[in-house]
């Protein structure tokens, strides 16, 4: 909320990396039964073109929500 205060509505999406987070799973098979062995992260990664958060609140976000997604992976 105070990173769209402070940039704008559409500072979120401006400030997003066109790259995306890669998850890959790497399934096994145990007594017969599949399930998930190993998981790979790959951040996303910001190309030296692309413009950063206009904000620290967007530049805080960013860091939580790959923080979250690397945690549910």
């Amino acid at each position: 909320m105070r990173g769209v205060i402070l940039g704008g509505e559409s500072a979120p999406l401006r400030s997003a990396p066109a790259d995306q987070a890669r998850v890959d799973v790497r399934w096994a098979v145990l007594m017969g039964m599949r399930h998930p062995a190993a998981v790979d992260w790959t951040d996303p990664v910001r190309g030296a073109a692309e413009p950063t958060p206009p904000s620290t609140a967007l530049a805080h976000a960013e860091a939580a929500y790959r923080a979250a997604l690397r945690a549910a992976a």
